[in-house]
């Protein structure tokens, strides 16, 4: 026995070791065979019989356990045989409740919980029939998990979210212990689901785990060439109505003329797709586990956008720039040469080694305000001799040309706006009429019967916009914003400017100057750069705009000098004041060198703003210049005064 036994045989009750099995039927065997002629154990000379007995005992054991083993070790949960009742589990102060209708679980045995999505363990991956459909979604809820033996006709589920939500998912072995998903998460297609700015509802007819998912449907940005195909890849979950809209500034058919749909590799029938303007429509569509496209010819070249609608995702964008010629691929050229307008936050991505040229018909331009972006670090930016730039701009390249001009003057803050606007109201020197002072920026603006505009922003890295005159009527808004990044030579043959306008009468006052800010490895040019103020529409009822800010640092200077100007306005009530230029040779130099010069103004001053201290090399105050270092504040540097500057 101690050979041939060495494990236990498992009942649904009880464990029996086979040792103790057999010992049993020893002992029932010597209750049953009282008479010692007939009792194995005590007979001796009656081996065979003994032998035969021990033989069936053996069997009986053996046939027992192998039964016994051969049935399942996790038997189905028997569900109780109980009344079904309605059962309402609050959890509001945790986030989510549920209402179980007709629940055939005891009270005491119904388990749930729930877990933040960002406490799961494993990378969270969306699946339907062993497709990937979503690789790391973005849950919008806490997850709400429950024991299998929850038996209910209904659950409704409510969670409070945390974003946007287009789908519910659901993981069919949640471990509670680990905090995970034990198979994959799946699209809960047969779950409909309501939501508020708040929460989502929805009803399920089991349990394990579920969650809120916005499942991005737009992935691809594209540079193209305009008449070519641009192709835009999405993806979609479920059914819903798929609406497509041409957006910002794009028109069907002016700027882009409509190709195709398709799921996969399947067009969708012309039939069921419905155009209407600038609006695509086809209705109840579905295209799980594969990729949509949708295909248009940009007819003009520049920017494009196009608004995804799809369930609950609205207003997904998608968008591309189209080269007149070329392309932004890398070692390519991207030709510009027509006008095109640029959006607030558009940006023009090259490659490496792609070049971005502005020919002399081309103009990028963006309105007031607006900011835009050529990015190409690794490659060459180049602006042709009589090519514009008009729109507030950050330039990053590895070379950069400028042969015709980028001017941004009156681009920054309008009338009456920005953080240095000028004051306004009906003053006694302008007969009861309102009237206005000038906006401030770099250097302060020029009062009239009101005070002018602060100063604000950087000395040294100077990226705001200028600040509008106070709006009486009209005119006198700030200058706009340049920045250009080069970590190779950048040559400056054509000119920027980044000025305030004029006040357009004689109540208005003139708006601040601008910024530009140069950074390069090698400097080159012998051009212009000013950021000065605008003046007021008069010498006796407005203020003039205070200059704006220059910056330029490089690590050389190759050859020529260029001309820097942030003056403030010329005419008003009271001119403004001076702006400021920053230089630093960064091979050379600590802290650069700052110079702040308002021609023959005798106007406004410039506050060092309150919430800066500075150290220069040098500092250099040059006519009629009036520097003021607020108490808070600090300036270190050497200093020299010139001509009437305090």
């Amino acid at each position: 026995e101690n050979k041939l036994f060495s494990g236990k045989i498992s009942f649904l009750t009880q464990e029996i070791h086979p040792k103790t099995l057999f010992h049993k039927l020893n002992q029932k065997i010597q209750e049953k065979t009282q008479d010692t002629e007939l009792n194995p154990f005590k007979m001796q000379d009656r081996k065979p019989v003994y032998a035969g007995i021990m033989l069936l005992v053996l069997c009986t054991a053996v046939s027992v356990y192998t039964t016994i083993k051969s049935r399942p070790e996790d038997p189905k949960p028997v569900v109780a045989d109980i009344a079904p009742y309605d059962y309402q589990l609050d959890k509001t102060n945790d986030g989510y409740n549920i209402d179980f209708s007709q629940i055939r679980t005891p009270e005491k045995e119904i388990k749930v919980g729930k877990i933040a999505a960002s406490a799961i363990k494993n990378k969270i991956k969306i699946t339907k029939d062993d497709i990937v459909l979503k690789d790391k979604p973005q849950i919008n809820t806490d997850v709400v998990y429950g024991t299998a033996n929850l038996h209910f006709d209904e659950a409704k589920i409510s969670l409070q979210k945390t974003g946007d939500v287009n789908a519910i998912v659901q993981c069919d072995q949640w471990n509670e212990k680990t905090n995970q998903c034990d198979s994959n998460w799946k699209l809960a297609e047969d779950v409909a689901f309501n939501q508020d700015e708040k929460s989502i509802s929805f009803t399920v007819k089991h349990f394990s785990a579920y969650a809120g998912a916005h499942l991005d449907i737009i992935n691809l940005q594209s540079n193209l060439t305009q008449g070519g195909t641009w192709t835009v890849n999405f993806q979609t979950y479920a059914q819903s109505d798929l609406i497509i809209q041409a957006v910002d500034g794009t028109n069907y058919p002016a700027d882009l003329a409509f190709q195709s749909l398709s799921c996969g590799d399947t067009q969708i029938d012309s039939s069921r797709i419905i155009q209407n303007g600038n609006t695509i429509t086809v209705q109840n569509y579905q295209c799980d586990g594969q990729v949509s496209n949708i295909k248009n010819t940009p007819v003009s070249g520049g920017r494009h956008w196009l608004s995804f609608t799809f369930g609950d995702t609205e207003g997904a964008m998608a968008h591309n720039f189209a080269c007149n010629s070329g392309t932004l691929n890398a070692g390519d050229t991207c030709v510009i040469n027509a006008s095109q307008t640029m959006n607030n936050n558009d940006v023009i991505t090259g490659n490496t080694g792609t070049t971005i040229q502005i020919t002399s018909t081309g103009i990028l331009t963006a309105t007031i305000g607006n900011r835009f972006t050529i990015n190409n670090p690794n490659g060459t930016v180049i602006v042709d001799a009589s090519g514009q730039i008009t729109g507030n701009v950050t330039i990053n390249a590895t070379t950069f040309t400028l042969n015709g001009s980028i001017n941004v003057d009156g681009k920054g803050y309008a009338l009456g706006n920005g953080t240095g606007v000028g004051g306004v109201g009906a003053g006694s020197n302008c007969f009861g009429l309102n009237c206005s002072a000038g906006g401030g920026y770099g250097g302060n603006g020029g009062n009239n019967n009101f005070t002018g505009g602060i100063t604000y922003g950087s000395a040294t890295a100077p990226t705001d916009l200028g600040s509008g005159a106070g709006a009486a009527s009209s005119g006198g808004a700030g200058g706009g914003a340049v920045k250009i990044v080069v970590s190779g030579t950048a040559t400056i043959g054509g000119t920027i400017s980044a000025n305030g306008v004029n006040g357009a009468d004689i109540w208005n006052g003139g708006g601040s100057g601008g910024s530009v800010w140069i950074d390069a490895g090698t400097l080159v040019g012998s051009s212009s750069i000013t950021a000065n103020g605008g003046s007021a529409g008069s010498a006796s009822y407005s203020g003039a705009g205070g200059g704006g800010r220059v910056a330029v640092t490089y690590n050389s200077i190759d050859s020529g000098t260029l001309t820097k100007q942030a003056y403030g306005g010329a005419t008003g009530a009271q001119k403004g004041g001076a702006g400021t230029i920053y230089t630093k040779n960064k091979s050379s130099q600590t802290n650069g060198d700052l110079l702040v010069d308002n021609t023959t103004y005798n106007g406004a001053s410039t506050t060092q703003t309150a919430s800066s201290s500075y150290t220069f090399d040098t500092v250099t105050l040059n006519n009629y210049a009036k520097y003021v270092i607020p108490a808070s504040t600090s300036l270190t540097a050497a200093t020299t005064l010139a001509n009437n500057a305090t």
